[in-house]
C-alpha cells in the first residue's frame, strides 16, 4: 500500500473547510430524489456489485497543498476502517493517490483503474470532483464514490456515487424534523460570517418548501452584545418602546412586564458552543424558556464537557452516531481517533468518520442499496441511496442535559 498515515493537524474550522470545498445548495437540490431505485440502478448493482468481491480500493485525496490537513484526517479514518476489515479479508488492499500533485485528477483516476482498482473513493476538492463527474460514462469503468457534491445539476453517471458533509443537508434535515413536529414558525440566530449566512439560507429555503416560516433572523459577531441581540430577536425592544410610548401618553407610571413576540414556536441556533453558552441562558431570562431550541452540530464539539456545556442544557441538536452513539464499535473508533489527535489543537472527528464510511461503502455499497427501508448503520448516519446515486445520511438527535449530550428519539 502506498502512502503513509499521519497525525492530525488542526487548522481553522471543519465547517469553513466545507464552505470552501463543498458546493452550495444553489442549483443542485441535494437529497431530494426518490429513494426508490431506478431500473438503471438496479441493473448496475446486479452487474457490478451484487456478487462482486471488492479487494482492491483506490483512495484519491489532496494529501499535499492547502487542503492536506483535512484530507489526511479523512485518510486516517479510511485506513482505520480498512485495517478493521482486513482482519476478516486478508486480500484487501488500498492504493493512495495524491490529487494535489502535478498529474491531473482525471489521469490519476484512469491510472488507478489501470493499476487494478475495483472501487475508487474520491476525489475530495470541488474542482477535482467536477472533473471526474464530467467524464464520459465509458471512462467510469469501476464504482466511484465522490467525497463532495458536483456542481453540475445533471444526473450522475450510473457508476458515480456521492457522500459528503455539506452543511446544507444538515439544515434540510433540521427543517424536515421541525416540520414533522408541527413547528412552523422559527427564529434563526447565526454567526455573522459566510458560514452563518450559508446555513441561514439553507434552512430558510428548506423550511419554506415545507410551508415553514423563518419569522425572524439575526446574525451576531463573537463580541456582540448578546443580551441586546436576544431582545431584538424576541422583539422585546419593541415591547419596551410601546411601554415608553404609553407611559408618555398617560404621563404617569404604569405596571409593565416586557412581552416577547408571540409568533414563534421554535428557535434555531447556528452558532459555536462558545456563543451558545452565552445565548441559551438569555433565552430563558428573556421569557422564551418555553420555546424549544434546536441547533446544528456546530453547537457540539464532539466530546462531553459537562462543566463547560451546562449552559447549553435544553438544546436539541443533530449529529453523527460516531459522536453520539454508545455502540461499542463507535466507542472504539472514537478512542482510536482521539489517541491519534492528542497533539492536535483542534481535531476534526466528523472528517474521520467520513473517511471510515468512505471505506465501508467500498465494501458495503450493495448492502446500502438493499437497505432502503431501514438504512445502513454507519459512522456518519444511517445511510440511504437516492435515485441519483447520492448517499442520504439520517442523523441522530441528542439533547444536552446538565451539560451532557443524551440521545433522544425524534
Amino acid at each position: 500500500m502506498s502512502g503513509k498515515t499521519y497525525k492530525l493537524i488542526g487548522i481553522g474550522l471543519i465547517a469553513l473547510f466545507l464552505s470552501h470545498c463543498a458546493t452550495s445548495s444553489t442549483g443542485r437540490k441535494e437529497f431530494t430524489q426518490s429513494l426508490t431505485a431506478t431500473p438503471q440502478q438496479s441493473q448496475y448493482f446486479k452487474e457490478n456489485l451484487a456478487s462482486t468481491s471488492i479487494n482492491q480500493v483506490a483512495l484519491l485525496l489532496p494529501l499535499s497543498g492547502p487542503h492536506q490537513q483535512f484530507a489526511r484526517i479523512i485518510q486516517e479514518g479510511f485506513l482505520y476502517a480498512y485495517y478493521q476489515a482486513k482482519r476478516q479479508n486478508p486480500n484487501l488492499s488500498v492504493q493512495v493517490y495524491d490529487t494535489a500533485g502535478d498529474v491531473s485528477v482525471t489521469k490519476l483516476y484512469q491510472q488507478a483503474i489501470e493499476e487494478g482498482a475495483q472501487f475508487i473513493v474520491g476525489p475530495l476538492s470541488k474542482n477535482d470532483v467536477d472533473h471526474v463527474a464530467n467524464l464520459s460514462d465509458s471512462k467510469i469503468r469501476v464504482p466511484t464514490l465522490l467525497l463532495n457534491q458536483p456542481s453540475s445539476t445533471r444526473e450522475l453517471s450510473t457508476g458515480l456515487f456521492v457522500i459528503s458533509l455539506t452543511p446544507e443537508y444538515e439544515m434540510q434535515f433540521i427543517a424536515s424534523n421541525l416540520s414533522k413536529k408541527g413547528l412552523q414558525k422559527a427564529a434563526l440566530l447565526s454567526s455573522q460570517d459566510a458560514l452563518g449566512e450559508r446555513l441561514t439560507k439553507a434552512f430558510s429555503d428548506a423550511f419554506s418548501q415545507l410551508q415553514g416560516n423563518s419569522v425572524a433572523k439575526l446574525s451576531i459577531t463573537p463580541k456582540a452584545d448578546k443580551s441586546a441581540a436576544i431582545q431584538q430577536l424576541l422583539a422585546l425592544d419593541l415591547s419596551q418602546k410601546r411601554y415608553q410610548t404609553v407611559q408618555q401618553l398617560l404621563k404617569r407610571k404604569i405596571e409593565f412586564q416586557p412581552r416577547r413576540r408571540q409568533d414563534l414556536d421554535v428557535i434555531v441556533l447556528m452558532t459555536t458552543p462558545e456563543q451558545g453558552r452565552e445565548l441559551k441562558p438569555l433565552f430563558d431570562f428573556y421569557y422564551a424558556e418555553a420555546l424549544p431550541v434546536y441547533a446544528s452540530s456546530l453547537i457540539y464539539q464532539g466530546e462531553t464537557a459537562p462543566k463547560k456545556d451546562r449552559d447549553l442544557s435544553g438544546i436539541t441538536f443533530c449529529d453523527m452516531p460516531f459522536l453520539l452513539s454508545s455502540n461499542p464499535e463507535w466507542q472504539r473508533a472514537r478512542a482510536t481517533f482521539y489517541q491519534t489527535a492528542l497533539q492536535a489543537d483542534k481535531p476534526y472527528p466528523r472528517l474521520y468518520a467520513l473517511g471510515m464510511d468512505a471505506f465501508t461503502l467500498s465494501q458495503q455499497l450493495n448492502a446500502v442499496f438493499m437497505a432502503q427501508k431501514t438504512g445502513w448503520p454507519a459512522a456518519t448516519g444511517a445511510l440511504f441511496l437516492d435515485s441519483n446515486n447520492t448517499i442520504y445520511r439520517r442523523l441522530s438527535w441528542a439533547t444536552i442535559k446538565e451539560g451532557n449530550a443524551v440521545l433522544v428519539q425524534q
